[in-house]
């Protein structure tokens, strides 16, 4: 898959009083159990690193949300969902990305609801999209609607298991503390998003501890910020690769490995890193003092239990703790269209990658994978596919000018 999709990067240091739950006397607001419940399971789907839930929008419209730490305040994508139910709003602001650039018009809508099963939230505050900046479809294969953010943390104690792909939420009062298998460390929380210190591994000399955002909502492993710590720097060999899009366009920048990334005593070797160019995040470097970010290539490797209340991560290893970490072989971007998402286009391809040599151009689409009709498969599948192993050979139809063309990738290891 990409190397990072994070979908959103939303500063929220704006002063929105407003936002939160709204209170009305007699009615219960925010996220709630079933009557009697302590524990609740609820099953989420697994696109690019990133955790996806089913909800129920103001108990009409069945929507997919991204569950993701890095937001503080809950999005829908495209107000559309809310315009046909014929939802006011409260007004609109302007939000700006972590990474600067020109902010995007959004709409505040209060008393919004969403539903899953055994868990109801009424009163809710969400961001709305006046437009769909974000497509969220495009980059994962399948309609994402909108983005889940703390609000749901901060509520339950939230374990995370990538293997079973299960939430377990949990009322405080009844979480048993220091779970046997766990280990606990100190989370940092600001602005309800959660912080922890790592140690990094560069090369062979350059190591230091740094303040990381946790942060389920990035598909990528690490990113660290040249420029917030002395030590940083884009290790060779890199690829230039778009990292993502956030509310104020593509964000570009350079991937490549660093030695180690360790969490207390959980150590990763040879992680694939993202370095977004200098110009980005500068803002949110200096407001946060934050050297970096772990996403989920590297969290789907362990178990995970947030605890806001009580400023506690607890974790172990999971079943994938010793898998490398690949990316990519080919050297392609793909975006996934069409109504269902089943047209697979190549939007960009990389100088000196196996596409470029096998003579794939960006604007071509691939109609068949070895013996698979592209459209039997998701993008996530492919992305598997094309990160199987190196020396692999992929045999692909594309479409070209209404042609359809044989060609041959053999997978290399980019980085």
């Amino acid at each position: 898959m990409s190397l990072v999709r994070k979908t959103v990067f939303v500063l929220l240091s704006l002063c929105l009083a407003q936002l939160g739950y709204t209170q009305h006397m007699g009615t219960k607001f925010g996220f709630e159990l079933a009557q009697g419940k302590k524990k609740l399971d609820i099953p989420f789907e697994i696109y690019n690193n990133l955790i996806i839930v089913d909800v129920v929008l103001n108990k009409v419209i069945p929507l997919k949300f991204i569950v993701d730490t890095g937001v503080k305040t809950s999005i829908l994508a495209d107000r559309i969902y809310l315009d046909i139910l014929h939802v006011d709003y409260d007004r609109s602001i302007t939000l700006v990305g972590a990474a600067g650039g020109i902010g995007v018009e959004a709409l505040i809508a209060n008393n919004v609801s969403l539903e899953m099963p055994g868990l109801t939230c009424h009163g809710l505050s969400i961001f709305v999209m006046t437009e769909d900046y974000l497509r969220l479809g495009n980059s994962l294969g399948i309609s994402v609607h909108g983005i889940l953010g703390s609000e749901l943390f901060n509520r339950f104690v939230v374990k995370v298991n990538y293997a079973t792909r299960t939430l377990t939420l949990y009322e405080p009062s009844a979480f048993k503390r220091n779970p046997r298998g766990y280990e606990v460390y100190d989370l940092l929380i600001e602005e309800s998003k959660p912080y922890i210190r790592a140690s990094i591994v560069q090369g062979d000399t350059s190591t230091f501890d740094g303040k990381f955002l946790i942060d389920t909502g990035a598909s990528h492993s690490a990113m660290l910020h040249v420029g917030s710590n002395e030590k940083i720097y884009v290790p060779e060999p890199n690829i230039s690769a778009l990292l993502g899009r956030g509310l104020s366009g593509d964000i570009y920048g350079k991937v490549g490995r660093i030695s180690s990334i360790s969490l207390g005593k959980f150590n990763f070797n040879s992680v694939l890193t993202s370095f977004p160019d200098s110009s980005s995040y500068q803002g949110i470097i200096g407001e946060t003092k934050r050297q970096g970010t772990i996403g989920g290539n590297l969290m789907n490797r362990l178990h995970l239990i947030f605890d806001y209340s009580q400023k506690k991560l607890y974790v172990r290893k999971g079943s994938g703790y010793s898998r490398p970490f690949d990316t990519d072989m080919t050297g392609m971007e793909i975006l996934a269209t069409g109504v269902d998402f089943k047209i697979f286009l190549i939007n960009e391809v990389r100088e000196n990658t196996p596409a470029q040599r096998a003579d794939i151009r960006a604007g071509d689409v691939i109609v068949k994978i070895n013996h698979s009709r592209a459209y039997q498969l998701t993008l996530s599948q492919i992305y598997r596919i094309f990160n199987s192993k190196p020396g692999r050979k992929i045999h692909l139809k594309i479409l070209r000018n209404q042609q359809v063309i044989k060609k041959t990738i053999v997978l290399e290891r980019l980085i």
